[in-house]
């Protein structure tokens, strides 16, 4: 196999602002497509990843055009979303020692988000605060398994933590915040298929705690709620990226799902019907520039939705090594 890459990639994912649900509004911010091609990966050049700091700048777009309910039919109104969001991660990788064959390493980020629903007087109206919730948490980030120089697999664990301290408002449906704790770990792996083509995948579980101040929407939709509990979920994104250039661009298709395993709570009791559910798939395209920078642009359109708006999704990456 010849050589197949020239600089770094980002070390650990994001988390980034999904779309809010549509009757339910239980389910936290999570990763849905942010993060895409090359995503186990420490090094993209078949040795370890420097250590120190990276910076990665996410600006997503997402608009929808119709809220669904639990069977996925569209609500009445016609009520439309466009969310706005610049989200900030910091992660320091360091240099040793090594645990089990790994390095350790921590992210923090943070989302700055404008949520517009239209028309104004829908009954989902918006927080007008800007902050999300900081996601936090550590991760080991695997060595890579080798042929020759090249690397074959790369893979990484994560444990991250969704803590509540963005911008909240009972008396807004749609609020950056989500008002409880949430624990979201995941695997990202990454898989080389001869020396151009390219697979990754990421695997998260989310857990969520109780919002015991929940939305004031709740007293249309289920009368005398007083907290609220976000059931399970897996979700996962995944891609196949092929070298279009000299192992500096890359093209492919990428895409993300979302299933609620379990129901939400109300009080303590579980409803049926609460479950979310979002596909979403479209094309994508990676840059190397070099070793320290890389930029990544990925689009998405939405099926197979329940509980939730469904749309279109625009993600911008750019990845910085200090």
């Amino acid at each position: 196999m010849k050589k197949v890459f020239t600089g770094k990639l980002i070390i650990a994912g994001a988390f980034f602002l999904s779309p809010f649900s549509s009757l339910a509004f239980e389910e936290p911010t999570v990763n849905l497509g942010a993060s895409s091609f090359f995503d186990g990966m420490a090094s993209i050049n078949g040795s370890n990843a420097e250590s120190g700091f990276y910076f990665n700048e996410y600006l997503q777009w997402y608009s929808a055009d119709r809220f669904n309910d639990d069977h996925g039919n569209a609500l009445p109104g016609a009520p439309k979303l466009n969310v706005y969001t610049s989200l900030n991660q910091l992660i320091y990788l360091a240099d040793k020692p090594h645990f089990l064959g790994a390095r350790l390493g921590i992210d923090a980020l943070i989302p700055v988000v404008s949520i517009n629903p239209s028309p104004k007087n829908t009954p989902f109206n918006a927080n007008g605060g800007v902050l999300g919730d900081l996601t936090i948490g550590p991760a080991i980030q695997f060595d890579p398994i080798m042929h020759g120089t090249n690397p074959m697999f790369m893979h990484r664990i994560d444990l991250d933590v969704i803590v509540p301290t963005g911008s909240y408002n009972r008396n807004d449906a749609l609020n950056p915040g989500a008002n409880f704790l949430s624990v979201n770990p995941y695997w990202a792996g990454t898989l080389f298929l001869g020396s151009d083509l390219v697979m990754s995948w990421r695997i998260h579980y989310l857990w969520n705690d109780v919002n015991s101040n929940p939305e004031s929407i709740y007293s249309f939709t289920h009368p005398g709620t007083t907290s609220v509990q976000a059931g399970q979920a897996v979700h996962l994104n995944f891609d196949a990226a092929y070298n279009l250039y000299a192992h500096h661009l890359y093209g492919g298709i990428n895409g993300y799902y979302f299933k609620q395993i379990t129901e939400s709570k109300f009080n303590g009791v579980s409803i049926a019907g609460t479950e979310e559910r979002v596909l979403g798939i479209g094309p994508g395209i990676a840059y190397i520039f070099n070793k320290n920078f890389e930029f990544f642009l990925n689009g998405y359109f939405e099926t197979a939705v329940a509980n939730r708006p469904s749309g279109t999704r625009l993600n911008a990456v750019f990845a910085l090594h200090f």
